[in-house]
């Protein structure tokens, strides 16, 4: 994979973590399981994050639109699997989003980041707290027969500790494109 590429995995991996987990709020999360078009506005949160973080973002309009329909598909896809475990499901999308983005990385070799590519790794690091705890969560809620006071707690505070790391996340991401200057 030649630099390009990982830059441009890396810039398509930081707006997908951040697009389903801090702008994938709780309340855009049950319209997106209730109708097409919480679905549609989850993706175009989606692609919104790409966006921003994309140095001359117009230029790829076909990037940006392979990518809402692919994550589209998968998303409404997932909602319709039937697992018998919630966090295999949420493995599965998981995967089959990053394999879509690994494609698309390498298919546009040109893509830059708009953030210093240093404050980008520290970025995505950091992205995967998010991630991790609404895994654990997902997790933890799959375990709901176990009468546990640890899953009961991970249940009952994960989703709101993955929301505020996320939206931590974000607002650092907004200050070192737009404020830091």
């Amino acid at each position: 994979m030649t630099t390009g590429n990982v830059e441009g995995f890396q810039i398509l991996l930081l707006a997908h973590l951040i697009g389903d987990f801090p702008l994938q709020t709780p309340w855009v999360y049950a319209w997106k399981i209730r109708s097409v078009w919480g679905l549609m506005l989850h993706t175009l949160l989606h692609v919104a994050a790409v966006l921003v973080l994309v140095q001359s973002a117009a230029q790829f309009w076909r990037l940006w639109l392979v990518l809402g329909v692919a994550h589209f598909i998968t998303d409404w896809y997932k909602m319709r699997l039937l697992c018998r475990r919630a966090w295999v499901g949420f493995l599965l999308d998981q995967c089959a989003h990053i394999a879509v983005l690994g494609l698309l990385a390498w298919g546009h070799p040109a893509l830059r980041s708009a953030l210093p590519l240093p404050w980008l790794r520290v970025a995505l690091w950091y992205a995967l707290l998010p991630a991790v705890l609404m895994f654990v969560w997902v997790y933890a809620a799959d375990r709901r027969d176990e009468r546990s006071r640890l899953w009961g707690w991970v249940r009952a505070s994960f989703v709101r500790y993955s929301q505020v790391n996320g939206y931590a996340l974000v607002l650092a991401v907004l200050y070192l494109l737009y404020g830091a200057s």
